[in-house]
């Protein structure tokens, strides 16, 4: 898919403007609508790579192949910033798209896969991720955004960050509680049980 229709359909799926666009893509409008009315051509990989990012579609969309350009640190604080901030814009629906996007390009095309720095930018992924998912999930869904706050607390639990655990286990047990599970208690002390 050219990147012209992939633009305006993100547009026009989440009824947005060029200007609102060109805005979380950081690039100026003009350069937006140039590249919807195919009146330049855009190659670089890096570039391509960072929008799909950004638009949580799959980079093969854009025309760049996973294995080319990997998922940077860099390229992931950019992702998670702009997650984040449509997630306080009330946009959780790109947000959402976004963040699992982002998840899973930290499993695939991750530049260090298992370091510390990616392990971080991974569980920072997750709790994006899930954050949103408990925003606009009924509770009879409940098991998605669960799931990647269990996630979380996994990758939590590997590099030994107290806060991010803290969190994790926190919002798990929100999760059970708005689940409704019997004895939510006891699962809060089986999941603290370090």
């Amino acid at each position: 898919m050219a990147l012209a229709s992939v633009l305006k359909e993100y547009r026009h799926r989440y009824n947005l403007t060029q200007q609102q666009l060109a805005e979380n893509l950081s690039i100026d409008e003009r350069t937006l609508r140039r590249w919807e009315n195919q009146e330049t051509v855009l190659n670089d990989m890096c570039e391509l790579r960072r929008i799909s990012a950004a638009l949580g579609v799959d980079a093969e969309k854009l025309g760049v192949a996973d294995k080319v350009v990997v998922m940077t640190d860099e390229l992931a604080g950019e992702t998670l910033q702009l997650a984040w901030k449509l997630i306080k814009g009330g946009r959780v629906y790109e947000a959402r798209a976004i963040a699992e996007r982002l998840v899973k390009d930290l499993q695939t095309n991750a530049l260090h896969p298992g370091s510390y720095q990616h392990l971080c930018r991974l569980t920072h992924a997750h709790h994006a991720a899930a954050y949103v998912k408990a925003m606009n999930t009924r509770n009879s869904e409940i098991q998605y955004p669960l799931a990647s706050y269990a996630e979380m607390e996994k990758t939590a639990r590997m590099i030994n960050d107290a806060t991010l655990l803290t969190i994790a286990l926190s919002y798990e047990g929100d999760m059970h509680t708005r689940k409704g599970a019997g004895d939510c208690f006891q699962k809060c002390i089986q999941m603290c049980a370090f």
